[in-house]
């Protein structure tokens, strides 16, 4: 039993001189995390490309203000409507340390006006009739990135006819143009 409490308290008196001497507090930190954003409109799109200036961050989260969310770095969103948007971006170190930033843009999407016509100007100065009907896809001459065909109309309260002409560029394609014969 002696031999024990000898040991019991060499023991003890180890521990205690870990714990008073023997270990020191290592910390090591990380740089504290900086969100800051710039931004380019894209003129007369809607569109805006985010240019994240954040410094010591690895994670990124946006608020578009519009309700739509990006983790990308550097993302571009295209708007739907002319407003201003409170845009929100967190960024976030490796350790989980985080601050926040938000920026007001102004975002101006064109408005394409009806032609109450029925007619607009072709680039050769004479009418073009946009008020045709037909079931015939092949009154559409593609060329360069996109098809267009006939389809129904999804909303009559801004065109009446039946069926309209849609047009779809293809992903990654730059748009060449198409013609309606």
């Amino acid at each position: 039993m002696k031999q024990l409490r000898k040991t019991f308290k060499k023991f003890s008196v180890v521990i205690l001189v870990f714990a008073l001497w023997g270990c020191t507090e290592v910390e090591s930190l990380l740089p504290s995390v900086t969100a800051d954003f710039t931004v380019t409109e894209i003129e007369g799109t809607g569109t805006v490309k985010f240019i994240n200036t954040s410094e010591d961050a690895s994670k990124y989260e946006w608020d578009f203000g519009d309700g739509t969310t990006s983790t990308e770095i550097n993302p571009v969103k295209t708007y739907a409507a002319t407003a201003t948007y409170a845009v929100k971006l967190k960024a976030i170190n490796t350790a989980g340390a985080s601050d926040a930033i938000e920026k007001n843009i102004t975002v101006e999407v064109p408005v394409i006006e009806d032609d109450p016509e029925g007619s607009i100007e072709a680039c050769d100065g004479g009418d073009l009739v946009n008020d045709f009907e037909t079931d015939d896809d092949s009154i559409f001459s593609n060329f360069g990135g996109g098809v267009g065909t006939i389809i129904d109309n999804p909303d009559t309260s801004v065109n009446t006819s039946a069926k309209i002409g849609q047009y779809v560029k293809g992903a990654g394609e730059v748009f060449a143009g198409i013609t309606i014969e």
